[in-house]
């Protein structure tokens, strides 16, 4: 089921995302855990879950699936 990126419940608003290229330069991505968590345990329900770790390199997004 997707989920909006315009409503969280998290620290990820708005006004928060445009200070982040001031702060960290650009581009910059910010990643939801939250969101992610959410969609790991909807893939955990399959028998097998794979992970395109050439897709997605960043490590801290793979711990998430521990």
């Amino acid at each position: 089921m997707p989920h909006s990126l315009f409503s969280t419940d998290t620290d990820l608003t708005a006004e928060n995302l445009l200070r982040l290229p001031a702060e960290f330069g650009c581009p910059v991505w910010v990643y939801d855990a939250q969101i992610i968590r959410r969609q790991i345990a909807a893939l955990k329900q399959f028998d097998v879950v794979r992970f395109a770790q050439k897709a997605c390199s960043n490590i801290h997004i793979f711990a998430l699936n521990a």
